[in-house]
């Protein structure tokens, strides 16, 4: 029997649904990589002056995630990028996306390394779980399928930046 789509006679609970693609997901990535714009180093550059603008604004006032504070930075950042709303908003979603697995994964080694000092079969069983953790994270091809692996060398090549504004951000945004 075909689809829902295929069969118009097929209704009801007793009806088959057939997957449209082997893979979830992976039709989905490439869907949201075609609507979501790439960024350039040009663009990437604006993106990071919206955020340094943003926490030069906004990091160290009491009450930095009060809304108006946070307007205010934004207000600011805008500015100093010379971007549209929409473009920064698409663009720190990649920052953010790819800010948050690296941070991770530098959290993930440091913890790793304090475990390869304990010697117990805890401690093994410990390693063991956080190895496969960081195979998971140093694995970029969840974030390659979603942005594409020229936005993903992009921000490699300027990691250690945008994991530090994007640790400083999370500070300002969590209060």
């Amino acid at each position: 029997m075909g689809n829902l789509f295929d069969d118009p006679s097929a209704s009801g609970p007793e009806a088959e649904l057939v997957p449209l693609h082997q893979e979830p997901g992976t039709g989905d990535s490439r869907t949201l990589r075609l609507a979501s714009p790439g960024i350039d180093e040009v663009r990437l550059r604006a993106l990071l002056r919206y955020q340094e603008a943003f926490l030069a604004h906004a990091e160290g006032r009491p009450g930095a995630a009060a809304p108006a504070t946070l307007a205010e930075a934004h207000a600011k950042g805008l500015e100093a990028s010379a971007l549209g709303v929409k473009e920064v908003e698409r663009g720190l979603a990649l920052l953010r996306a790819f800010g948050g697995r690296r941070w991770t994964l530098q959290r993930v080694r440091t913890r790793y390394a304090e475990l390869q000092g304990e010697d117990s079969p805890r401690a093994a069983e410990r390693r063991a779980r956080v190895e496969e953790e960081l195979a998971r994270l140093e694995s970029l091809q969840e974030l390659e399928q979603r942005y594409g692996p020229e936005q993903v060398a992009l921000l490699l090549a300027h990691e250690p930046q945008i994991l530090a504004l994007h640790t400083r951000m999370g500070q300002v945004l969590q209060g």
